[in-house]
C-alpha cells in the first residue's frame, strides 16, 4: 500500500557546523555506516521499494554511498549494498525553503494515493521498523500518520507538539499541531518525530501555502489544511530515538550502537568505565 518514501536531505546542517561545511550530516558515520544507511534500511525493511531523495548542491556523497563500485565485489556482504534491493531517485532542491517545500519536490514522482516520509536525522533503533509499525496501523485505520514520542516538559519548545486524545494503545487522534510551544502553552508532551504517512493531496495544499517564519513552507500547515478532509493520527512508536542532527545525539547514537555490536562492545565498555 505504501511503495514510495521521500527522504528530505537538502538542509545545510547548521547544528553540526563546522563539519557540515565539507561533509553532509547524512553521511556522518554511526560506527561504520553513514546516518543515511540506517534510514534507508528501515525503509527497505518496511516493504517500501522506492526512495526519492531530495538533495541540494554539495550533497553528492549521499548518493555516492549507494552507488555500486569495485568495493562491493570484495566487501559486498559487509557493505550490504542496498541500492540493489531498492530503487533510488534523486531530485535537487536548489533553494531550501522548509520541510513542506522539500517534500513538494516529489509530487511529479509520487502517483500512489499515499506515500511515506522519513527524516534521516531521526535515527531509531527498534525491533520492528518504525515505518512498518505505522503502515500496519494505517492498514487498520487509513489516514495521515505522524510518528510521536513523549518528551520532557522542558523540551517541548524544541518540537512540534500535538493536541488530541488516544483512541488506541499507540494511536492518537490529532486535533491540532503546534510548532514549538512554550511549556506552559503545550497541550501535551507528545512530540512529532521524523516519520510520516501522507496522502498525495498534500502536494496541492503545499502549493497554496504562504511561507511562514524564516520564509519556510511548513509541512504542519499543509497537514492542518487537509485535516478537515482526511483524519490525522499520531503513532507512538516502539523504539529508541537519537537526534543525529545535533552533537550530543550523534555521539549517543554511536555509543549506543557500539555497545550493541560484538566487534566494538568490549573495548567501548572498557573505555566508558575507565572515564566514569
Amino acid at each position: 500500500m505504501i511503495k514510495k518514501c521521500i527522504i528530505p536531505a537538502a538542509g545545510i546542517g547548521s547544528r553540526m557546523l563546522p563539519m557540515t561545511k565539507i561533509i553532509p550530516k547524512e553521511v556522518f558515520p554511526v560506527v561504520d555506516h553513514p546516518v543515511i544507511y540506517y534510514g534507508v534500511n528501515e525503509i527497505k525493511n518496511s516493504g517500501i521499494d522506492e526512495i526519492i531523495f531530495i538533495t541540494s548542491p554539495g550533497k553528492e556523497s549521499i548518493l555516492n554511498f549507494f552507488d555500486y563500485s569495485h568495493l562491493e565485489e570484495k566487501y559486498g556482504d559487509k557493505l550490504k549494498h542496498l541500492s540493489s534491493m531498492i530503487k533510488i531517485i534523486s531530485v535537487r532542491q536548489i533553494f531550501p525553503k522548509g520541510l513542506g517545500d522539500a517534500i513538494n519536490y516529489g509530487k511529479g514522482i509520487v502517483n500512489e494515493n499515499y506515500f511515506a516520509v522519513l527524516l534521516p536525522d531521526d535515527l531509531i533503533f527498534s525491533k520492528k521498523p518504525v515505518l512498518l509499525q505505522m503502515i500496519e496501523a494505517f492498514k487498520e485505520r487509513p489516514g495521515i500518520y505522524i510518528s510521536l514520542m513523549e518528551v520532557e516538559e522542558k523540551d517541548v519548545s524544541s518540537y512540534g507538539i500535538v493536541k488530541g486524545e488516544f483512541i488506541d494503545e499507540r494511536v492518537f487522534k490529532i486535533e491540532d499541531l503546534i510548532e514549538k510551544p512554550e511549556p506552559e502553552e503545550a497541550p501535551s508532551k507528545l512530540a512529532i518525530i521524523g516519520r510520516y504517512i501522507l496522502p498525495r493531496e498534500i502536494f496541492n495544499k503545499i502549493d497554496n501555502l504562504e511561507a511562514g517564519k524564516k520564509g519556510e513552507i511548513q509541512l504542519t500547515d499543509a497537514i492542518k489544511k487537509i485535516s478537515t478532509k482526511i483524519p490525522v493520527y499520531g503513532y507512538v512508536f516502539e523504539g529508541e530515538r537519537f537526534d543525529t542532527g545535533n552533537k550530543a545525539g550523534f555521539v549517543k547514537a554511536n555509543i549506543r550502537l557500539a555497545l550493541e555490536r560484538e566487534d566494538t562492545r568490549d573495548e567501548v565498555l572498557k573505555f566508558i568505565k575507565s572515564i566514569s
